[in-house]
Parts: structure tokens; sequence; C-alpha cells
């Protein structure tokens, strides 16, 4: 059976899923299992069992033709998921509109919503980068590292407190660890 993972809203079941593709094994499931959203009660089930297994279960429904094309899994009790989207315009306009979304319905700025073609790696990144909301911090990875750093979180810990992941661009993932990295380097030079 072939599994359409992109839209699967749930971090553990999108992760399990992918490995059985990726290791060839049969992705034999209960419909549920393979579905983009989970029941109210599944989703219940699942917290119950452990909270890590609601991760992006409370993301919103896709917009009609709308994807996700990158992923930033938080390591919280909870798995908290931002979703970055695109989706093509209505026919006659050739441009493809993007968003993020997560769980908690925070409005998202983007200082790029549109493009006629699909995002570059690069492209994505200085998305991710510039994107922002009236919340607690401005930029998606590294605003969210010192936002956590500025309030008194373990900047050691929180290096590895993000997980990035892109169906798209898997190269994103290493990318920005590395941007994490780099991060991580400079706040500590800051506080020596």
């Amino acid at each position: 059976m072939r599994v359409r993972r992109a839209n699967i809203k749930g971090d553990a079941r999108r992760n399990y899923l992918n490995s059985l593709v990726d290791s060839g094994q049969p992705t034999n499931r209960r419909p549920e299992d393979l579905a983009d959203s989970l029941s109210h009660e599944h989703r219940r089930a699942a917290g119950i069992v452990h909270p890590s297994l609601m991760g992006g279960e409370y993301l919103p429904d896709c917009l009609r033709g709308e994807v996700e094309i990158a992923r930033i899994m938080m390591a919280s009790a909870t798995r908290d998921v931002q979703s970055i989207r695109a989706r093509p315009l209505p026919p006659g306009n050739r441009r493809i509109r993007y968003r993020v979304v997560d769980e908690y319905n925070a409005e998202y700025t983007l200082d790029r919503s549109y493009s006629l073609r699909p995002l570059t790696l690069v492209a994505l990144t200085r998305l991710m980068e510039r994107a922002w909301y009236e919340g607690n911090y401005q930029r998606l990875v590294v605003g969210f590292l010192e936002f956590s750093a500025d309030c008194g979180a373990d900047a050691d810990a929180y290096r590895h407190f993000l997980t990035i992941s892109s169906d798209v661009h898997p190269e994103l993932s290493a990318c920005h660890e590395e941007r994490i990295e780099r991060w991580y380097r400079r706040w500590q030079a800051q506080r020596e």
C-alpha cells in the first residue's frame, strides 16, 4: 500500500510510517493510522498513552490542495509542532501561497507569502527564519532559541530541542543543525 505521508499531522504516526516505508516494510495499518487527522477519540487515546503522542495531532487541517513542505518539532512534553505549508492558488493564478501554522492557532507573518515556483532550500530556510508572530519570539528556529536562552533556559540542552524536517528538501534538517550549532557557539562566546 502506498502511503501519502506529507499531510499526516501526528509526528509519532508520521515518523513510524516513514520508518516502515523507508525500510520497505508493509504499511498494512488501520485506516485511522494512515489518515491525515485523527478523530477526537483517537487523539484523546494517544494522549492518555503518552503526551508526546499528541505532537502535531492538533495542527489545523490542510486547506484544499495544501501540503506540508517543512516541519519544526519541539522536544516538549507534548511534542509541539509548527508546520510550513504550500498550496497553489486557483487556476489562472500561477502563484504558490505559503503559511505557517501551529497547534495553538498563532498568527504568523511571512515576509514572502507567495512565489511563482516552489521554494528552493535557501528560500525555504529564509522563509522560516524571517517568519514572526506577535508572541514571545520572532523567527522560527534561531528566534525561538534566543528567546529560550534569554529566559534562562539551558542553551546547551536547547540546541537539541528542535527537529526540523522536510519531505521536499530532506537536506533542510542538516542545514538547520548547522545553523543551530553556529547560534550555540555565538551564544556561548557572548556568555564568556
